[in-house]
Order: C-alpha cells, then structure tokens, then sequence
C-alpha cells in the first residue's frame, strides 16, 4: 500500500478512504525530495569511471550484498 500512496496523483488522493487522505499528503514526497531520480546512474564500474574522469567528477559507489528490500 505504500508504494501505491508515495506516487498517488494529487486528483487520485480524494478517492482513498477518509482515513488514508492524511496519511497520503504526508508521505507524499515534496519539491526536491527525488532529485535522485534525475542522477544519470551507472550499472558498469568502467562507464561509470570514464564518465567520472571526462567531467572531471568524483565517483560515488554504491554496493549492496542482496536485493534492496531482503535482508542484509
């Protein structure tokens, strides 16, 4: 149910059950909370390094053992 209301359209918010319309306004992200999504990511270690060094960029990697939402 979460997923369902973080990405709800604001026109769509006014068909949930009473009891879920505060909690959908609140969760919901605001003005600059996923500028994340705009990050150009990179699955391959060696683009991601080459594009680091032609925009003379630093280098973030990120690792994980098991899928995101398993157990660490």
């Amino acid at each position: 149910m979460l997923p369902i209301l973080l990405f709800t359209l604001t026109a769509d918010i006014d068909r949930l059950p009473p009891s879920s319309i505060a909690a959908a306004r609140l969760i919901r992200p605001q003005d600059g909370e996923l500028k994340w999504t705009r990050i150009p990511w990179q699955m391959n270690l060696a683009t991601a390094v080459d594009m680091a060094a032609t925009e003379k960029r630093p280098l973030m990697v990120w690792v994980a053992g098991d899928p995101p939402l398993e157990r660490c």
